[in-house]
């Protein structure tokens, strides 16, 4: 898969392609920011930033790496298998934050987003979701915000954009959770 770069403001900009550009094989690649220079991407198993006007490409950020979402220009929520486990967290300020650790086995998904100035972290696996407020902020979770349990295994999760509602499904079921409201 080769990722090309177009930019509809600019005349003369030429589509680029950013494989090709950086010789790298990326994967599940994302804008950061607004300036359309600047993405994350993994290469093989780890989370990478890469700068388009400044011609690089970081060393790994975030290592063993399965999958990752990104909320704003900064904030990353990601799952990672080290050590036969499984490792939700997230990822702000060049700093590393597991937020659970499960067996390897075990499916997850992950969401992040934030709502009147918390950050909220939701991790789901077969039939249960866990919500976090504002894991960025402490060094020990003790318990989540919220609990949700679902008569069904998830096979997705995702935050609204205005951050305030989670919505976890699979095929034609969903639950609604509200954070405003719980």
């Amino acid at each position: 898969i080769d990722y090309v770069r177009l930019d509809k403001n600019v005349d003369q900009g030429a589509p680029i392609n950013l494989s090709r550009e950086f010789g790298m094989a990326f994967r599940a690649m994302h804008f950061a920011g607004t300036s359309g220079n600047v993405y994350y991407a993994m290469t093989d198993h780890d989370l990478r930033r890469v700068d388009l006007g400044a011609k690089s490409v970081s060393a790994p950020l975030i290592s063993q790496v399965e999958s990752y979402v990104m909320y704003g220009d900064d904030t990353i929520a990601f799952i990672a298998t080290r050590e036969s486990k499984k490792i939700a967290g997230l990822y702000r300020d060049a700093t590393e934050i597991p937020v659970r650790t499960l067996a390897a086995g075990e499916p997850l998904w992950v969401d992040v987003a934030e709502y009147f100035s918390d950050t909220y972290y939701a991790i789901g696996s077969r039939t249960h979701v866990d919500i976090f407020k504002d894991p960025i902020k402490t060094t020990k979770l003790v318990r989540p915000y919220a609990t949700l349990s679902l008569p069904y295994e998830i096979a997705w999760l995702n935050f609204s954009d205005n951050g305030r509602m989670l919505v976890a499904g699979s095929g034609r079921s969903f639950i609604n959770y509200d954070l405003e409201t719980s």
